[in-house]
């Protein structure tokens, strides 16, 4: 049965297991997109422009293999419905190899570069067979404009706050454990053991609606998925709210993610701190985004959400420049600019995901689909092949301007050339400034608002309620004609 406490409302156990979904993987994810870099090229030895080459290779599979499984997940019929089974699916290929990311197998550069592909992959793999019907899973718990709003400040406290305790428990096992290889191995066990435990609290607490009968009909006059996924994709072409929210996501993400796989370097190398320092710069920095949902999510309802974003995104910007000017030593405004930028921060984790049931509400009332699955997937696309071409330039940027990678086991810093040095403060600048400007670009000329939202929602209760009656009549008749 449905798990609403009246027409508009969930529950606050529903609530918090969809954010509890996205704890173990924002702990996995958060730790790999921090350190997995810097681990590369300062604990398992490899050049920064191999690193920049597995990992722009591993997340180009990733943003093709998130249209697949958006596709599909729609599609998939099951008495479970179509989001979990996927979801608990992948959790054991998804785990796994988050712990073989953090095993360094040999010392020679030829075998860890494949190795390290080969896993980067697999993880992609499942983690995109993971988030795509995880994220989807948001349009079926509620139709409602604010409830759903409050389901991603959910989502991201959880996500915030595995990706926080990661770092914590970074920081800490670093005064535990002394061999560096040995710290990022047990940090990916706890990490693998929260995957799991996140993604079954996640999948038994929440409520999954049958498959409408809609799409049952139209998956059975399909002979060919794929082709029905390529006949699928050209309207989309045409549809402008959603080609904007593939823009803003992908573009915003791609800063929120870049970020913190220079952090460690600007840290390390030009700051001349330590590996726990890089664990309390990123803390403090997501910590600051969590608090910073409580600030922008009861604004987004007054303002509206484009004027929160693009509020958020400056004072992020902001922040970059005060960080490109720092010097070693300069630790007060370190953090103190990382706390703000953290603030700025919180509107890309909240406004971009928050607009995709406007989408995919919008898109039902001109097309009577529900694709919000496949939705999901561009905007990962989008997000995926933004940060494949951002962790590309940042190794070949480097690998440019002679930085120079660790011997695997030498647990001392390499020290860096100024060319080196000079580069990871270009690339802290640059890199995630670039797509935020963009992406407010595009925020400023996305179509949907509270106002259209809400009309819309409005004459889809409509025709469901007249396609309701509709089938109830032909019912009755039916009915009455094998009664007679």
């Amino acid at each position: 049965m449905n798990d609403h406490s009246d027409q508009n409302q969930l529950r606050t156990t529903t609530r918090v297991a969809y954010g509890v979904g996205d704890l173990g993987p924002a702990m996995a994810g958060n730790f790999l997109l921090v350190f997995c870099f810097f681990f590369l090229t300062n604990v398992a030895g490899l050049p920064p422009d191999q690193a920049g080459v597995i990992l722009m290779l591993s997340n180009l599979c990733c943003a093709v293999s998130t249209l697949v499984v958006g596709f599909l997940s729609d599609r998939t019929q099951t008495r479970w419905g179509r989001r979990r089974v996927w979801m608990l699916g992948t959790t054991p290929i998804f785990a796994i190899a988050c712990c073989l990311h953090w095993w360094v197998p040999t010392s020679d550069d030829g075998v860890n570069f494949v190795y390290y592909l080969i896993v980067a992959l697999l993880f992609q793999a499942a983690s995109t067979g993971y988030l795509v019907p995880y994220g989807a899973l948001l349009t079926d718990l509620s139709e409602d404009y604010h409830e759903r709003t409050r389901l991603t400040s959910y989502r991201f406290i959880g996500a915030l706050g595995g990706g926080a305790g990661i770092l914590l428990l970074a920081r800490f096992i670093a005064d535990w454990v002394g061999s560096a290889q040995q710290q990022f191995l047990d940090l990916g066990l706890v990490c693998a053991l929260s995957i799991v435990i996140s993604i079954v609290w996640c999948c038994l607490v929440t409520y999954e609606p049958s498959t409408s009968s809609e799409n049952s009909s139209a998956d059975k006059e399909s002979s060919n998925a794929f082709r029905d996924f390529w006949r699928e994709m050209k309207p989309l072409l045409s549809n402008r709210p959603l080609l904007f929210l593939i823009g803003i996501y992908g573009l915003s993400w791609t800063a929120v993610e870049l970020l913190p796989g220079i952090l460690p370097y600007f840290v390390v190398n030009t700051m001349d701190l330590d590996f726990s320092a890089v664990a309390l710069m990123v803390l403090i920095l997501q910590a600051s985004a969590m608090m910073g949902m409580f600030l922008w999510n009861p604004l987004t309802q007054q303002v509206g959400k484009k004027t929160v974003f693009g509020v958020g995104t400056l004072v992020w910007i902001l922040a970059e420049v005060g960080l490109f000017r720092l010097h070693a030593g300069d630790l007060s405004f370190m953090y103190g600019l990382a706390t703000i930028a953290g603030l700025g921060m919180a509107t890309a984790y909240l406004v971009p995901t928050s607009m995709l049931p406007e989408v995919a509400d919008w898109d039902e009332l001109q097309t009577g689909k529900r694709r919000e699955g496949l939705f999901y997937s561009l905007m990962l696309f989008g997000q995926k092949m933004g940060l494949a071409l951002g962790l590309f330039l940042l190794g070949q940027f480097l690998s440019w301007s002679g930085f120079r990678e660790t011997v695997p086991g030498d647990d001392l810093v390499t020290l860096q050339p100024d060319s080196a040095l000079f580069a990871v403060r270009i690339a802290m600048l640059v890199l995630p400034i670039l797509p935020l400007l963009a992406s407010l670009v595009l925020t400023y000329f996305y179509p949907l608002n509270q106002q259209v939202h809400q009309d819309t929602v409005t004459q889809l209760q409509q025709r469901r309620k007249g396609a309701n009656a509709e089938y109830e009549d032909a019912d009755a008749q039916l009915q009455q004609q094998e009664a007679g």
